[in-house]
């Protein structure tokens, strides 16, 4: 391992701030978050790397893609699990934070499951979950708009913003119940995911919507399989 290549990844929308670290101390990089120069940088490496990086959504999709065949060792952190890493305290600095990352990967990652490419159904679950999300988050900011247009009668614009606000909340209520139609179709062909749909929520105080977070959360209990370490994952007090 004393000539092991050691990367940590900093994620953001555009651009990924990257730390090697090798017997010649490290270095430091920033390129395009997108699939070709991903690919390029690390095709450059001619021996397997060991890479972390912390789990920022879909922000990771570009190095899922561009990393899912290649000869390097994935990990991906939990940012709890980050968190609540002793040393590791999250900085605002991106270069910064690649280093500490890189740190942590080469320190932790023989204890860390090694990332596998997600089941086309997980994917799909992912990208739904997320459209739904953004539309709730949109659904709370206009309701909490409608309290401020009582404000501007003097004004005479809130009859008009009210009508506009109470349209637009009724197209995401639809878009919500669409995109909710969509995932519990997806979970029912996919019999893997159906079993344990199942079973969770036959489980009192278990409802749909956490336990299609718990499936994508937990890549369909591929990634985490033991109760310990989801008590873990959780936040648990019990891990």
């Amino acid at each position: 391992m004393q000539n092991q290549f050691i990367a940590g990844i900093d994620v953001s929308n555009a651009t990924l701030d990257i730390c090697i670290i090798s017997n010649q101390g490290p270095q430091s990089f920033v390129i395009k978050n997108e699939v070709r120069a991903i690919k390029k940088f690390f095709n450059s490496y001619a021996d397997p790397l060991i890479i972390g990086m912390e789990n920022t959504g879909r922000y990771n999709w570009s190095l899922y893609e561009a990393l899912k065949e290649s000869v390097h060792r994935l990990f991906v952190i939990q940012p709890l699990h980050l968190k609540n890493s002793m040393g590791l305290v999250r900085g605002k600095n991106d270069k910064v934070d690649a280093v500490r990352i890189a740190a942590f990967i080469k320190k932790e990652h023989a204890e860390l499951p090694e990332w596998k490419p997600s089941s086309k159904a997980v994917q799909q679950l992912k990208v739904l979950l997320t459209e739904r999300s953004h539309r709730i988050k949109n659904k709370k900011q206009l309701l909490t708009q409608q309290h401020d247009y009582d404000r501007m009668k003097h004004l005479g614009l809130d009859k008009e913003l009210k009508s506009l606000n109470q349209k637009q909340l009724k197209l995401i209520d639809e878009q919500v119940i669409i995109i909710e139609k969509q995932i519990e179709r997806l979970i029912q062909a996919d019999e893997h995911m159906y079993k344990q749909a199942k079973l969770m929520r036959s489980v009192p105080g278990v409802g749909k919507v956490l336990c299609w977070m718990m499936l994508a959360k937990t890549e369909s209990f591929e990634l985490i399989t033991e109760p310990r370490k989801m008590a873990c994952y959780s936040g648990s007090s019990f891990c």
